[in-house]
């Protein structure tokens, strides 16, 4: 602990101290000094009575059915003197003989006991083999002979698990789409209890997954009538993800009467749908640029990256790249996306991300050139229209025409001579 604290004007502060008695019914003292150089000093007196100790917490163990697990507990001596213990096994009913078994030998059985020094440790390691689909439960008992039957009672219970777990397949669909479906799964080797033998559902999905799964993924058992048998279990899958993601979760199924199954469950979310197009006209060897807004689909603010996707033209930047996306119903965050063109006749296109840990956004984005518009002369600086009366066409029109055709039929009609 921090040797300092730090007190403001006229406040007052907490102090947590930690007991741990070393005797049993004997009063143990101790004194906490608070010193400052000008103030002076408070000095406190503290009190203490070491009880038989209570039931300690809960220890769980799982191992697979027809398999053994090892564990162990630890005890610690919190005597100042040694203590001589025996340690013993107890199942907690005629089902749980066998299913757990001790590992100290001769050293710490009933009969031979071991010595713990003061203040030392003892690791105490156990075996747990279920047979059955069953909770099973046991006590391991540390006893004091010489000091009245002194005694510390570790509770085990033990779950039963499926040898493996199993593949339910996949479910896949867009980005921003809802899939449900619902699952009927078996639950090999269940043993047969009340219609209120309740079964509990943890998902487990992946570190890297975890925030965005919680709000996109939602299971439940379905005990909608009719129910399915007892050796049967029946899911509801809702999947609705808000962004492109390829994940697996582990679905673990435990029985309150005994058994855990394991399921594995694969997801897909494709993209999205393209959210919009911007269109970009630059001119060449020159920066052009466009803005826009957009805020988070939440009533929070989330931080974000954005980038241009890999098959992007160079040409095209957006800033910033990384910050805070504004809350929902906000003004929003400005995002400026510019275009360099380097050269004509080429096509430029890009695909711009913007993503949260929990929603991803898609822009297509074209650059264009400005359209060519062929230069117009408002006067012409030289004369090149010819005079009429110089103008061939008007001179062939100006001359008399010779009719050959008529000339000809004319001569066919005259005599010969």
């Amino acid at each position: 602990h921090d040797p300092v604290l730090l007190i403001a004007p006229y406040q007052q502060s907490s102090v947590v101290l930690d007991y741990t008695p070393s005797a049993l019914n004997e009063q143990e003292e101790a004194s906490i000094t608070l010193s400052h150089p000008q103030a002076g000093k408070w000095v406190f007196l503290c009190t203490g009575r070491g009880r038989a100790p209570q039931e300690m917490e809960l220890v769980q163990v799982s191992a697979s059915v027809g398999l053994s697990s090892s564990h162990q507990i630890q005890f610690r001596n919190p005597l100042k003197t040694p203590l001589h213990v025996t340690v013993k096994l107890e199942p907690g009913s005629e089902d749980d003989a066998g299913a757990f078994e001790l590992l100290l030998g001769q050293r710490g059985g009933e009969e031979g006991g071991v010595t713990v020094g003061a203040f030392r440790e003892l690791d105490i390691p156990f075996l747990f083999s279920p047979a059955r689909m069953l909770e099973h439960t046991c006590h391991i008992i540390i006893e004091a002979p010489e000091l009245g039957g002194l005694r510390w009672v570790y509770p085990i219970a033990g779950t039963a698990e499926a040898p493996s777990a199993e593949l339910l397949g996949k479910l896949q669909c867009k980005a921003r789409e809802r899939l449900t479906h619902t699952f009927t799964l078996p639950l090999a080797g269940a043993v047969e209890s009340t219609a209120s033998d309740r079964i509990d559902l943890e998902v487990l999905p992946q570190p890297q997954h975890k925030a965005m799964l919680a709000t996109a993924l939602h299971i439940a058992v379905d005990d909608a009538i009719p129910r399915p048998p007892h050796n049967m279990c029946r899911l509801r899958v809702a999947f609705e993800p808000l962004k492109a993601v390829r994940a697996r979760v582990q679905l673990r199924l435990t029985k309150a009467s005994g058994g855990r199954w394991l399921f594995d469950l694969e997801l897909v979310a494709t993209q999205a749908d393209i959210d919009d197009v911007i269109r970009i006209e630059g001119k060449l060897n020159a920066t052009s640029s466009v803005a826009f807004r957009m805020c988070n689909q939440f009533d929070q603010a989330a931080p974000f990256k954005a980038f241009f996707a890999l098959d992007s033209a160079p040409e095209f930047s957006v800033s910033p790249s990384a910050g805070t996306l504004q809350p929902y119903g906000s003004e929003g965050t400005n995002f400026v996306v510019s275009f360099a063109p380097k050269t004509y006749g080429k096509i430029y296109s890009g695909r711009l991300v913007v993503e949260t840990s929990e929603m991803q956004w898609t822009y297509m984005v074209q650059g264009e050139h400005p359209r060519y518009e062929a230069p117009k002369a408002t006067a012409s600086r030289v004369d090149s229209h010819i005079p009429t009366a110089e103008d061939p066409e008007v001179y062939k029109a100006s001359l008399a025409r010779h009719n050959y055709m008529k000339e000809n039929a004319a001569a066919l009609k005259r005599p010969p001579q």
